[in-house]
């Protein structure tokens, strides 16, 4: 509960809406308490947030941080009928201009580093965190806009003092006492870059989810009076059924049952896919390369050997990569009628065509979900004889997002912007956490 020394956080603004845009009754802004836990608990009940490796205790209070930066008054400032003048005092005409992602950066690696000092432990050889390291975590939540942030700390030195360097810190020492989270132990090299990127990636996507108005109403400053009660009681409830909505819920994959579950034309194997039927599967990472004639039946065995990977519990959802759009045109058409095999009858998977023109091809827009629904109600007529072929609304309206699908088919250079320096880079890889990639050519 905010206490009588932090009890002007809730006045502190994170989303704001135009005149035009607000429903009846509903407030101006929506708190930056609120947003802030929003977008956590999206984070710890994504499925995909066990590629991280942390617990989500750690996970939450992480990602909560991610919008610190807007307690700046250079972000306060953008919405003058929103400014907290509880807690800054009167609208200030000038303010020195700056991101908040920066500032974000900023307050976590430098203002509030000693308030932060408790989530970083050690390994099991004594080991513990040294600043750089911390930085990198930091860069994870703070470059939630998809590129990275830094900063020097020759602007951290008058903000240790500072009213919003102040109210950051009193920020962490409230998240903390909502997730109270064990300590991160040291972690090697190689395991901090992966957790980086991931965290990075899972950041962007739980902030996209949180940030939707519709999935998330504004509240009032005093429904966070009782942090830890929005959090348990209100935002919980809406992550859960906007992780839904989006097409990001929990899938189930059903267990391999041959060739002809997904494609029932198919009697009798060809060598190459009786082989992928029979093969042994390795317990760890798996590079598959199937070379055949042309009509040997390639593309089908490529999809018999990811679903008895999905199977074994090494993955849980497939992307296909071919070297144009019209070739992954045709490829969405192909898996429309087999993808629904990869998974249990229960289990509602999108399906999506991720490449950049996607919302040109007829097939591809004829099943993206109304209304976010993703059940099998909400297919368009036409389709609803393909097997419920559906694409979760969220995921169908973005190329970006189609990424994040169970099942997704695009374009050979969307799998190397993995590695290079371009906006979202670490989405890319957080979308295919969990996910076997098909290359075909």
């Amino acid at each position: 509960m905010l206490d009588a020394g932090d009890d002007m956080l809730k006045f502190f603004w994170g989303k704001a809406q135009s005149g035009d845009g607000k429903k009846p009754g509903e407030p101006d802004y929506h708190p930056l308490v609120a947003h802030m836990l929003d977008v956590a608990a999206v984070a710890v009940l994504l499925p995909g947030n066990v590629h991280t490796g942390l617990d989500r205790r750690q996970l939450g209070l992480l990602v909560a941080l991610h919008d610190i930066g807007k307690i700046m008054p250079a972000f306060q400032a953008k919405v003058p009928a929103c400014w907290p003048h509880q807690a800054l005092g009167p609208y200030a005409d000038a303010v020195t201009l700056s991101r908040h992602d920066v500032d974000g950066l900023l307050l976590l690696d430098y203002v509030c580093e000693d308030v932060l000092a408790p989530l970083f432990g050690v390994d099991d050889n004594g080991f513990d965190w040294s600043p750089v390291d911390k930085r990198q975590i930091w860069r994870a939540i703070a470059g939630h806009h998809g590129q990275p942030v830094a900063v020097t700390g020759n602007r951290a030195r008058g903000l240790q003092k500072a009213v919003c360097g102040v109210y950051a810190r009193q920020f962490c020492a409230l998240l903390f006492d909502i997730f109270r989270p064990p300590p991160i132990p040291c972690l090697s090299p190689q395991d901090l870059l992966r957790l980086e990127w991931r965290l990075a990636g899972l950041t962007v996507t739980a902030d996209w989810i949180g940030s939707r108005r519709e999935w998330f109403p504004y509240v009032a400053p005093d429904a966070v009076q009782d942090a830890a009660g929005y959090f348990w009681n209100h935002a919980l409830p809406h992550a859960r059924t906007a992780i839904a909505r989006a097409g990001l819920g929990p899938v189930d994959v059903a267990p391999f049952r041959g060739i002809g579950r997904l494609f029932p034309r198919i009697s009798i194997p060809s060598p190459v896919q009786a082989l992928m039927e029979g093969i042994d599967i390795p317990e760890g990472p798996t590079l598959v390369v199937i070379e055949d004639m042309t009509g040997a039946g390639k593309t089908e065995a490529a999809m018999v050997a990811a679903h008895r990977l999905m199977a074994s519990g090494h993955a849980n959802g497939l992307f296909v990569a071919l070297p144009t759009m019209a070739t992954a045109n045709a490829m969405f058409d192909r898996l429309a009628s087999a993808y629904r095999g990869l998974f249990q009858p229960s289990s509602h998977p999108s399906l999506a065509l991720a490449h950049g023109r996607a919302r040109l091809d007829e097939r591809f827009v004829s099943v993206v979900a109304p209304d976010d629904h993703v059940d099998g109600m909400s297919v368009q007529a036409e389709r609803t004889d393909a097997a419920e072929i559906c694409c979760s609304a969220w995921l169908g309206s973005e190329a970006r997002r189609a990424l994040l699908a169970q099942v997704g088919v695009g374009t050979n250079d969307q799998a190397i912007m993995e590695v290079l320096p371009v906006r979202f880079s670490p989405l890319l890889p957080a979308g295919d956490a969990g996910e076997i990639r098909l290359d075909c050519e």
